[in-house]
């Protein structure tokens, strides 16, 4: 696995997990190749480590707050922390700015890790999968405060931590964080549009990464254009109707990478894979989804 383009990262930047420990017992003790010291691994259930997650579910709340996904305290530690586990990566206090602190709430006298990046994994009942319910890092809020992809670094750290199990995400179709996941491969899409989840345009997706996504990713390798298929526009209510009919009725559709940015449109490249033969030869995906030749 190489990580040489996060040196500067990993020279500084600390990784920590809070999870209880027969939920530790399950997680890759080295993710990444990586030791987490013992300093830096949290156990809900113990008095000294609340500061850490005091400030862990602040950073929580930082980044997503805004987006409408805050987090009660209660909901962190039942659905999270008490099934699952929390993660990033982190400095030491004493090697904050004033402004770092404050901003994320850091006590006078605390002197231990303070998170820069979260993500949030709880297990599937099978054991075998998990959902992420949260991942971000300090620079959403506060741009250039961490080091420039703090975010893949901690996606990949994830994946590692959970032994390559299949991973699941949710997220709106514009959230910035659907191109840091797609960074990993093909995302294979489940829900194209969400009528469960309080914003509709949302998209449920999954994935099982192993060494070779987690280099794609680290690298910023991109797909190959002659696998893309058709566009998804990251604004289009009626396209994501659409998709979501068809995969309903059978059909299977993957998030190739980040959005191209076209002005106003984003456009996501798609696969679509099962019954596309119903379209061969016809205008079907154009007039569904978007123009395959994305730079007309």
């Amino acid at each position: 696995m190489q990580t040489f383009s996060f040196c500067r990262a990993l020279e500084f930047y600390r990784p920590w997990i809070a999870a209880r420990p027969a939920v530790r017992e399950q997680l890759n003790h080295e993710p990444l190749g990586l030791e987490v010291p013992p300093e830096h691994v949290f156990d809900p259930w113990h008095l000294d480590s609340g500061p850490f997650l005091t400030m862990a579910h602040r950073l929580h709340n930082l980044v997503c707050g805004p987006f409408g996904t805050p987090m009660a305290r209660w909901v962190g530690y039942d659905c999270g922390l008490v099934p699952g586990a929390y993660f990033g990566f982190g400095l030491p206090a004493a090697e904050l700015n004033h402004a770092i602190r404050a901003g994320l709430e850091v006590p006078d006298d605390y002197t231990g890790l303070v998170p820069f990046s979260i993500g949030i994994a709880i297990p599937f009942p099978d054991r075998q999968s998990w959902e992420l319910i949260g991942l971000g890092s300090i620079n959403q809020v506060a741009p250039g405060a961490g080091p420039a992809g703090l975010s893949r670094l901690t996606l990949a750290f994830a994946t590692s931590l959970l032994h390559d199990e299949e991973i699941w995400f949710v997220c709106r179709w514009r959230s910035h964080l659907l191109g840091v996941f797609s960074g990993l491969g093909p995302l294979e899409v489940v829900t194209a549009w969400t009528p469960a989840h309080d914003y509709p345009s949302t998209v449920t997706f999954k994935i099982k990464p192993d060494d070779n996504a987690r280099e794609r990713l680290l690298s910023g390798a991109h797909h190959d254009p002659a696998d893309v298929t058709t566009y998804m526009d990251g604004d289009d209510v009626d396209a994501m109707q659409h998709l979501q009919s068809d995969i309903e009725a059978g059909l299977s559709a993957y998030i190739l990478d980040e959005a191209d940015d076209h002005g106003t449109e984003v456009l996501f490249p798609l696969k679509i894979v099962g019954k596309q033969n119903q379209f061969e030869g016809t205008d079907g995906y154009t007039e569904k989804y978007g123009d395959c030749d994305a730079d007309d």
